[in-house]
This record gives structure tokens, C-alpha cells and sequence, in this order.
């Protein structure tokens, strides 16, 4: 119950940076943001997100996990009404931060408690198993979700939703989380005890391929739905619904991946994954003006749940794999801050080749209409997208032994 209480939590975390994709439409008419600057309603979030997560991270280790949980739930909650109330762009990038600035703290917090709560061998490998599935798959799920929800009540009823959970996580975590006490340390960061941290490579490597790993699932999920509904004029929650079978890719990928490990050494696991997610973009990137979901998006879509699944086991395992007690908290907010920087650090980068091919059009408050101009500018993204993965493939080829994650380390996983 505790491990299903703490992924709700991060399932909120992570949902909340894709349900906004289906509303940005609807957020672009109402509120009036210029397609090339449309990407900040997202990444304004995970900036923030993953810009203090490690801090979060620190600060559960040494005032208490469960204190710094149930802070950084109230913080994400008030700051997800205030997202609800924005009537300007500038008012909804301020809350869309002080939302990262709570799941900050929400997120290393839970995810140590899981490292701390669950002594190594398969009974934590199975919640950082479900722990992965929660971060690859909520994504998607967020799209569903907010299609449904800016269908029938609006795109302010997405961050709404946020209200009941968060209240609902709270009261169960004061009566499940058993409560922690704070670390006998100074309440810094030594830069020393991070340095031990940078020391071990696969750590290092593992967070480096998170964020191209994710960093590439959710551009895909955030140019689908634009797709979607830019180009092909699928409603919001049309949209939302046909996420549904990537987010099912997704989750049973990421279980297998995990369970797969003890046999083929993380290493293998997270170059094939990444491998099949390059082929997923590669995929995506044949969409076409008169394409249909089934042609031009389903193909790709599976190919990018499963190697993101994939990938997401294996980097997971891999960066906590050497987490003691005394850093758990600090190994937790690097994962986390992987994670989240994904988004920030990749999408920009793709929305700058979507913008180099629509030209002017990118910087106009009026959606571009020209569906050709709109499909060609995705289709480029894809096609960076599938580089980047790519390149993180070969990154794990090089960088990464068999003997990083053995059998020894995720005892009898596929039991």
C-alpha cells in the first residue's frame, strides 16, 4: 500500500507534465501563446521541476522524507489551483514553476522513502520496477487524461484535477508513511558527499541516458498530440483516447525490462531500448498532411512505448543501484532531476527545428493552418529525435558493462 501511495504521488508528478499537451490548443486560443513559445507551459514546469529536485532530494535526508513529502504536496496543490485560475500567460508560467517547485520535493522524497523502506534484493527491485512503469507510462496516460477532461470541462479542469488527489495522497501518507527521522547533519549540500556521487560511472552514465531516453518519449507524446489535432483535426479527447495503447506499450515494457535484467545485464536492456525508441521516432517521422492515426501514428507509437519502457527500467536500476541509506535521498533527486530535465533540455531543441521549418509562422499568435508547413516542422523533430536516441544507444554500448547491474545485484527478479 505504501509503494502504491508514493507512485500515485510521482503518477501525479509526471502527469502533469503531458495532460497539459492535448489543452495547449485550447490554451493557445484562450489565452493566446505563439506555437514557438507554446513549449513553455510545458517546460516552465519541468525547469523547475528538475532544476530543484536535487535540492528537494537533500533536504528529505536531512530534515525527514516524509516532512519534506507532505510539504511538497501542499506547495504542487496550491500551485495547481493557481494554474487553474491563470488568465494570463504570465500568471500560468508563474504557477506552472511554483507546481515544479512542489514536485521537487514531492518526488526525491517518495522515492527515497521506497530506497530506505525496502532493504536491497527483489522486494525493492520490484517497486523501483513499478516506480519506472509509473515514470515512462504517466506521459501517456496524461494525455488521455487531459483529452478527456478539456473535451467535456475545459483545459483549466486538468490542473483541477490535482485538488482532490492531492488532498487525498496527504491524508493517506500521515496514516501509512511511517515518519523518519531527520539526518544529525548540517543542513547544506556538501559538495564532497555529490562529488562521491559523480564518481560512479554507471550513476552517471545512467542519468545521462535518462534524459535522452525521456527526453525523447515525451517530445514524441508532445508533437503527436499537436499532430493529432493540428493536422488532422482529431478532437481532444479523440486525441487522449489514442494514447491509450502506448501507455499499456509502456508499462508492460518497463516490467519486462526490469525482469530482464538479471538475465541480460542492464546494458543490453537500455541499448535496446533505446535502440527501438530511435526506431519509433524514425517512424514517426513519416507522418503526412493526409495521413490517419493508424497509418502514421500507431506504428511508431508502440515502437516508442516499448523501447521507452525499456530504457526506463534499466537506467533506474542502474543509477540506484550502489544507493545507501545516508544518500538515497540525494541519489533519488539526480534520477529525478534526469527525469524532469529531459523535457527541458530535449523539447527546445526539437521546437527549435520545428520553428527553423515553419519560419515566421512558429512565432504568430494565430495557429499556423497551413497542415502541410505543420506536418513537414513535426516530421523534423522526429527525425532529431531519432538521432538523439540513437546516439544515447551507442552511448550505453560504450559506457556501460555487463557487469554494471549483474544478476547478484536484482536477485530472482523474474520471480
Amino acid at each position: 500500500m505504501v509503494v502504491a501511495l508514493l507512485c500515485a504521488a510521482q503518477f501525479m508528478l509526471i502527469l502533469d507534465i503531458t495532460v497539459v499537451n492535448v489543452a495547449l490548443p485550447s490554451i493557445q486560443a484562450q489565452v493566446g501563446i505563439a506555437l514557438g513559445d507554446l513549449q513553455w507551459v510545458v517546460t516552465a514546469y519541468t525547469l523547475a521541476f528538475g532544476g530543484l529536485v536535487l535540492l528537494g532530494g537533500r533536504a528529505a535526508d536531512l530534515f525527514g522524507r516524509r516532512r519534506v513529502f507532505l510539504l511538497g504536496l501542499a506547495v504542487f496543490t496550491a500551485a495547481s489551483l493557481a494554474s487553474a485560475l491563470a488568465a494570463s500567460t504570465g500568471v500560468l508560467i508563474a504557477a506552472r514553476i511554483a507546481q515544479g517547485v512542489g514536485a521537487a520535493m514531492v518526488s526525491p522524497a517518495a522515492l527515497s522513502l521506497i530506497t530506505t523502506l525496502f532493504p536491497p534484493g527483489p522486494a525493492r527491485h520490484r517497486a523501483l520496477g513499478a516506480w519506472a512503469a509509473v515514470a515512462a507510462s504517466g506521459g501517456a496516460v496524461g494525455v488521455l487524461v487531459g483529452g478527456v477532461l478539456t473535451e467535456s470541462l475545459g483545459w483549466r479542469a486538468v490542473f483541477y484535477l490535482n485538488l482532490p488527489i492531492g488532498l487525498i495522497v496527504a491524508l493517506a501518507a500521515l496514516r501509512l508513511v511511517p515518519a523518519d527521522r531527520p539526518a544529525a547533519r548540517p543542513a547544506t549540500l556538501p559538495p564532497a558527499g555529490l562529488v562521491a556521487i559523480f564518481r560512479r560511472r554507471p550513476t552517471v552514465v545512467a542519468l545521462v541516458l535518462f534524459i535522452v531516453g525521456m527526453g525523447t518519449v515525451f517530445s514524441g507524446f508532445y508533437y503527436s498530440s499537436l499532430y493529432l489535432q493540428q493536422v488532422l483535426g482529431h478532437s481532444a479527447l479523440a486525441t487522449g483516447l489514442e494514447f491509450l495503447p502506448v501507455a499499456v506499450a509502456i508499462v508492460a515494457a518497463a516490467h519486462l525490462g526490469g525482469r530482464l535484467i538479471s538475465r541480460w545485464g542492464a546494458k543490453a536492456v537500455i541499448a535496446t531500448g533505446l535502440g527501438i525508441l530511435a526506431a519509433g521516432a524514425l517512424l514517426l517521422s513519416g507522418i503526412s498532411p493526409q495521413g490517419s492515426y493508424l497509418t502514421d501514428i500507431m506504428p511508431g507509437f508502440l515502437t516508442l512505448g516499448i523501447g521507452g519502457g525499456f530504457a526506463a527500467a534499466g537506467v533506474m536500476i542502474t543509477a540506484l543501484s550502489g544507493a545507501g541509506h545516508e544518500d538515497a535521498g540525494t541519489i533519488s533527486g539526480l534520477t529525478a532531476t534526469a527525469h524532469e530535465l529531459s523535457v527541458a533540455l530535449v523539447l527546445p531543441v526539437l521546437s527549435a527545428v520545428t520553428a527553423a521549418g515553419l519560419g515566421a509562422a512558429a512565432w504568430s499568435e494565430d495557429a499556423p493552418t497551413d497542415t502541410v508547413l505543420l506536418a513537414a516542422g513535426f516530421a523534423d523533430a522526429f527525425v532529431a529525435a531519432a538521432a538523439i536516441a540513437f546516439a544515447g544507444a551507442l552511448l550505453a554500448v560504450v559506457a556501460l558493462r555487463r557487469t554494471d547491474v549483474t544478476a547478484t545485484d536484482v536477485p530472482h527478479m523474474v520471480h
